[in-house]
């Protein structure tokens, strides 16, 4: 399909001019009739989410059972407090189940972080060539970048996101220049989940466990975190899926959808 050049109407057969505005008809000023190739298709990364969606299951999974396992740790360790003469070897078990636990749960985090920094590139790069360039706030490098700046990556990344949703709306015209669509509040609940669960983990880190008293107060804080971890990986999961859903169907109303 062939477009006007001046208001990107589709063209007549035969090579007449525009219907809607008359450019290329011959009228005075006009010129001859020129036309736009077919816009390239888009390839939006839909296995690269299903991917991301499965390693936040896997993450969400493991802080499960973080939640579980210092629940029965920290119960442990009130048990103790209660009662100084009960051998320390009671929790024992416990304490090495929950520390295998916390063990696995940073690699998780970071197989997913890295593969989220993909996603959220490549899907940047599909929703910019949706025809979303002015409602893109920042270049697509950002989409990795601002994740590592201080201080800038408590704001950026949450604003990028959101243009992600915003643009590729599918309710939106299927011709011309995206325009900005309804934004949703799982994309600012997932980031204050994110963001009160690294502050969490900070403060655990850096408590001190020389006394049961203080290692119960630092498991208190480490399971708090494994709870706000665990509804930010469920939120993460949630908004991943539902975003990769929106790019591809704008892409498919727009006819340009890839097929590989």
């Amino acid at each position: 399909m062939t477009t006007c050049l001046r208001c990107s109407t589709p063209l007549p057969p035969g090579g007449a001019g525009c219907l809607v505005c008359g450019y290329g008809s011959g009228s005075p000023g006009t010129g001859p009739v020129d036309v736009l190739p077919a816009d390239p298709p888009v390839a939006a990364p839909h296995l690269l989410a299903q991917a991301l969606v499965v390693l936040l299951g896997l993450c969400a999974v493991c802080d499960l059972l973080g939640v579980l396992t210092g629940w029965h740790y920290l119960a442990g360790l009130g048990r103790l407090l209660a009662d100084p003469a009960l051998d320390v070897d009671t929790v024992t078990g416990a304490e090495a189940r929950y520390g295998t636990v916390g063990q696995l749960q940073p690699l998780t985090y970071v197989a997913t972080g890295v593969t989220w920094l993909v996603w959220q590139y490549r899907t940047y790069g599909a929703v910019r060539d949706l025809g979303a360039t002015g409602l893109l706030r920042h270049g697509q490098g950002w989409s990795i970048g601002a994740w590592f700046v201080p201080f800038l990556n408590l704001v950026r990344p949450l604003r990028m996101v959101d243009d992600l949703w915003t643009g590729p709306d599918p309710e939106l015209p299927d011709r011309g220049p995206l325009t900005a669509g309804r934004g949703t509040r799982l994309v600012p609940a997932w980031w204050a989940a994110l963001l009160g669960a690294c502050l969490l983990s900070r403060i655990g880190a850096a408590l001190p466990a020389e006394t049961l008293e203080q290692l119960r107060n630092g498991v208190r804080v480490w399971l708090a975190g494994d709870l706000v971890w665990l509804a930010a990986d469920v939120l993460a999961l949630l908004l991943v899926h539902r975003l990769s859903r929106r790019v591809r169907a704008q892409a498919r109303v727009r006819g340009r959808l890839a097929t590989v």
